[in-house]
């Protein structure tokens, strides 16, 4: 009987003809390919598919979101804005770090039906103006200027926070733009215009002053992909909802206002994003097909030449959403042992600062600051710190009772009066908080009073 080896496979008890029958080695070869080839792929599916899905490298996210058109018919592109922006707001961009451009207030408009409020579907079931939109720039101030001098930090130093984009190498930008555009531009306010070139040159400036890390770039207008055709800086995946020579479309009319009230791209990523959420694994590619032809009824162009990565494995999060990372750490992490020096007291203006690790003490000055103030307050019982005239304030700083005016205030002479002797013992108890009988000398002071 020829002797055979046996191997156990999904369960099954599998004979194997030795190697040296050579009839039976095509068998072997074909057995062990299938143990060697399957096997390990099954153990290690959940290891590939967290390797099939990257996250980038960058440290926070921005988004700068533009709608150029006005006018009560452009109704649609203030809720194409609005749309991306609540978006980005749900999936965790904070209002700090998007830069909301709106070219006028539909929301206010005297035609709007529905005052203080924006719908992007006839239904109205979603109002994208909220009660907590943030618009940093609105009507005028949309220009191309601004748009470009936000984008280049080009901003000038009176520009509060609010308005600025302070992004850096570390940083993911997410650019929406929206509005009437044409073959390589786009217009502002209907009265001017920016250009690819314009545009290229800007996001060139952002790269070599370290402003982005990657850039998800959109536009949603009439021929839309003649917008990034001029681009040559790095990592930058453009979206287009139109190739060169189509319109982009509107999606529907709602009845109560007679406009379009969205876009047909913006409406169909919307509906995409809704179904996103900040743990999901919805990914770039998936989001560049969320509007075929025959939904669009233009073509949708994108061009990721410049992008390192490959769209199908980076998450939408890594734009349109932002997550805080936590590392847990493995090694113990040693706090350092309680200073042994006596905690000490320095007076910064009205400022009391704490030196050390010594608690206690510093709690025990602090009440006896806040008792000492107590006892010389004690006969101020309105709202107002004091209603007296200067000459009512008795010497030791207290106040009588009986000589206090309604609506009246202290004067600055008043004022010094009552203040310069509790200034003075605070002055006085700070300075022995060195010695071993503070508490005593200040239970002391406090009874024995200026």
């Amino acid at each position: 009987m020829v002797p055979t080896s046996s191997a156990q496979i999904f369960g099954f008890r599998i004979s194997i003809p030795p190697n040296n029958d050579s009839s039976c080695k095509m068998l072997n070869i074909i057995l062990y390919s299938f143990i060697a080839f399957s096997v390990p792929g099954t153990i290690s599916l959940e290891a590939k598919a967290k390797d099939f899905l990257t996250s980038g490298n960058h440290t926070s996210n921005w988004a700068v979101l533009v709608d150029t058109s006005r006018f009560w018919f452009n109704y649609r592109h203030v809720a194409n804005v609005l749309s991306i922006y609540r978006s980005v707001k749900r999936l965790g961009i904070p209002d700090s770090q998007i830069i909301l451009m709106i070219a006028d207030d539909m929301a206010c408009n005297p035609r709007n039906p529905h005052p203080a409020a924006v719908y992007n579907n006839a239904n109205q079931q979603i109002d994208v103006y909220g009660d907590d939109v943030e618009v940093d720039y609105r009507g005028y101030e949309v220009t191309v200027e601004n748009f470009i001098r936000v984008l280049t930090g080009r901003l000038p130093a009176s520009t509060p926070r609010s308005k600025k984009l302070l992004t850096d190498a570390g940083s993911n930008v997410l650019i929406y733009l929206t509005g009437h555009g044409g073959d390589g531009f786009l217009k502002f306010q209907d009265s001017e215009e920016i250009t690819n070139v314009d545009l290229a040159d800007a996001i060139q400036q952002m790269w070599e002053k370290q402003r982005y890390h990657e850039m998800l770039f959109i536009v949603d207008t009439c021929q839309a992909a003649s917008l990034y055709q001029k681009f040559y800086s790095p990592n930058v995946l453009a979206i287009g909802s139109s190739l060169v020579g189509e319109d982009s479309l509107s999606h529907h009319v709602d009845p109560a206002i007679g406009v379009y009230i969205i876009d047909r791209y913006t409406y169909y990523a919307l509906e995409f994003l809704e179904h996103v959420t900040p743990s999901s694994n919805h990914t770039l590619g998936q989001f560049l097909k969320v509007c075929p032809k025959y939904l669009c009824l233009s073509t949708v162009g994108f061009r990721s030449d410049l992008f390192q990565r490959d769209p199908n494995r980076v998450f939408i999060t890594d734009f349109f959403g932002s997550q805080k990372r936590i590392e847990t750490a493995a090694d113990p992490i040693v706090l350092p042992p309680p200073s042994n020096k006596k905690s000490r007291l320095f007076y910064l203006g009205q400022s009391l600062l704490p030196r050390g690790h010594l608690v206690n003490p510093l709690r025990q000055r602090n009440c006896l600051v806040n008792e000492l103030l107590a006892h010389k307050l004690t006969l101020m019982t309105r709202i107002q710190l004091v209603n007296t005239a200067p000459d009512f304030v008795l010497p030791d700083g207290t106040i009588s009772h009986l000589d206090m005016y309604d609506y009246l205030h202290l004067t600055p002479n008043g004022y010094r009066k009552v203040f310069e002797p509790l200034h003075d013992l605070l002055l006085q108890l700070l300075a022995e908080s060195d010695g071993a009988d503070q508490s005593n000398n200040a239970q002391s002071l406090l009874h024995k009073g200026p």
